[in-house]
C-alpha cells in the first residue's frame, strides 16, 4: 500500500545498518513526496516532518504523526523544525554533492539531538562513484562517527549513505 518504492529503499536501508529507530523518534525527510519512505517511517512509531515541494500521498498526509513543509529545502529555516532531530533522511534526484551541502545545512542545526541519518545518493553520471570516498569524509566531518555506503538491492543508480553520531552508537 506504499505510495513509492521508497518504502522499500528504507526498510532495506534500516535492516542493513541495523540502526535503532524507536517509537517516538522524529525524523526529516528531505524529498518526502509522495511519502513512501515516510510511511514506512510512520508505520515504525516515528514522528515525521516531510520537506518537498510536490504532494504527499494522501495516507501519509492524513497521519497525525506526519507534517509537510511543503517547500524547497532551501526554503526551509531553523524555526520551521523541530527542535529535537533524531534522524535525517534525503532521496532527491539531485548531484549528490548539492545533496550534501543541503544535509550539511541542516545536520549542523541539529547536532545535538542528531543519532544518524540515511542519504540515497544519485549516480546520475558512473564518475560520481568515484566521489564516494570524499563523500563518506564530508559525512564524518558533519559529525558521523561512522560512516558507509552501499548500493542496496532495491537502489537503481544510487547508493545509500547511512551515518550514526556517536549519541546514535551509545543508544544500541
Amino acid at each position: 500500500d506504499s505510495p513509492s518504492r521508497a518504502y522499500t529503499k528504507l526498510e532495506e536501508a534500516i535492516f542493513w545498518s541495523g540502526a535503532q529507530l524507536r517509537t517516538g523518534d522524529v525524523a526529516v525527510e528531505i524529498g518526502s513526496a509522495p511519502g513512501g519512505a515516510s510511511l514506512s517511517l510512520l508505520n515504525r512509531g516515528l514522528q515525521v516532518v516531510g520537506i518537498d515541494p510536490a504532494e504527499m500521498a494522501p495516507v501519509v498526509l492524513a497521519h497525525p504523526r506526519f507534517k509537510h513543509l511543503k517547500s524547497p529545502v532551501a526554503s526551509v529555516l531553523r524555526e520551521d523544525l523541530p527542535a529535537s532531530v533524531d534522524w535525517l533522511l534525503l532521496d532527491m534526484n539531485i548531484n549528490p554533492s548539492i545533496t550534501m551541502y543541503a544535509v550539511d545545512r541542516l545536520a549542523s542545526r541539529m547536532s545535538d539531538t542528531l543519532l544518524g541519518m540515511f542519504l540515497t545518493l544519485k549516480l546520475n553520471e558512473w564518475r560520481i562513484a568515484d566521489e564516494i570516498p570524499s563523500i563518506l569524509e564530508h559525512a564524518q566531518a558533519m559529525g558521523m562517527a561512522r560512516a558507509k555506503a552501499i548500493q542496496l538491492a532495491s537502489n537503481r543508480q544510487e547508493i545509500l549513505l547511512y551515518g550514526v553520531t556517536r549519541k546514535g552508537l551509545r543508544r544500541r
